[in-house]
């Protein structure tokens, strides 16, 4: 993904949602995008799979899909077109954080996942059932021939997941964004679901993105993090290096407000000051500087940082580090 810019027409004026991002995705890694709710993950993931909002608009930016030894530019299809119709699904996977938004409730499990295997595979009806069933088996379903009699809503919260993840991957995907797959779960299903999750990833060497606003998440699962924060990267690199020196302001606080368990009895939780403010009351200079205790004024609260190399393959966008890099800004990665 290169420079990728999304908005919002409204009522109130123009919402820029997604603000210049760049990443790369690559098989058989997991890229976890992080950040509060507001900061535009789900409209990253809605954009790659252009599903976004209608009053959601791409205004540059490419979001570039490499298969059969070409490299398509989804930002350039027609979001209805048959093009993007059979990549979603057959190239790029995606499971949901509540499964019942994506099953029908008036369909079978088995029924959809069906379709869903004939829409992209050239089966019939009789072969089609037997995939989607070893599909129901691979990820762990118990007695998929009577699941795939259930309606969604017959299942619990688990087996609902491990569903949506079988209907996701039934047809091979190179690719599989994960948006909050978890956040619905107990703790326990939680575990089994990450579990299952990177053993599918690695079994098939797909590329997995796994969006999520849970740091504790992001360390057990991925290799490479993208802190994101009111629609900008404002730190990158390999998660081992993230979590042991983290460098923006934004991310040390992230970190900082996760519970530790062997705190003291009693020990106040640390927590983020203020919130992450409307898209169309964003302030001037680094968006994250209302909240920052390190702040540079005159600095921050004017000019927008660039993101900058601090570490080998680690980038952070943020004032205190304008010498870090001879060549100043970073340049974005190619997708």
């Amino acid at each position: 993904m290169q420079d990728l810019h999304v908005s919002f027409r409204t009522d109130e004026g123009v919402v820029r949602a997604v603000n210049g991002l760049s990443f790369d995705l690559r098989p058989g890694r997991t890229l976890g995008v992080v950040g509060e709710s507001g900061c535009g993950k789900s409209v990253t993931a809605r954009a790659i799979l252009r599903i976004e909002d209608k009053h959601a608009r791409i205004d540059s930016g490419r979001i570039l899909l490499s298969r059969d030894n070409q490299v398509t530019d989804l930002a350039t299809l027609s979001k209805h077109g048959p093009e993007m119709r059979g990549i979603r699904g057959r190239d790029i996977g995606l499971v949901f954080q509540e499964p019942m938004t994506s099953f029908s409730p008036v369909h079978t499990v088995g029924d959809q996942i069906v379709e869903t295997i004939r829409l992209h595979m050239p089966l019939d009806r009789a072969a089609a059932r037997r995939r989607a069933i070893e599909q129901l088996a691979q990820v762990g379903t118990p007695h998929p021939e009577f699941i795939m009699g259930q309606y969604a809503w017959e299942l619990s919260g688990g087996l609902r997941q491990r569903a949506m993840i079988a209907m996701a991957l039934v047809c091979g995907p190179s690719v599989l964004i994960a948006d909050e797959p978890t956040t619905a779960l107990d703790v326990t299903t939680q575990a089994q679901v990450l579990d299952l999750l990177g053993q599918l990833r690695n079994s098939r060497a797909m590329a997995l993105l796994l969006i999520t606003h849970d740091l504790g998440v992001i360390a057990e699962t991925a290799d490479d993090v993208v802190v994101m924060y009111l629609g900008r990267v404002v730190e990158q690199g390999a998660a081992a290096a993230i979590f042991r020196s983290p460098k923006h302001p934004y991310t040390q606080a992230l970190l900082r407000s996760m519970p530790n368990p062997l705190a003291k009895p009693r020990t106040r939780l640390a927590t983020l000051r203020g919130s992450v403010p409307h898209p169309l009351a964003r302030p001037p200079g680094c968006p994250f500087h209302p909240r920052c205790g390190q702040a540079i004024s005159g600095l921050c609260d004017h000019i927008e940082p660039a993101p900058r190399t601090v570490a080998p393959g680690h980038a952070a966008a943020c004032h205190l580090y304008a010498d870090a890099a001879a060549d100043g800004a970073l340049r974005p990665e190619v997708a």
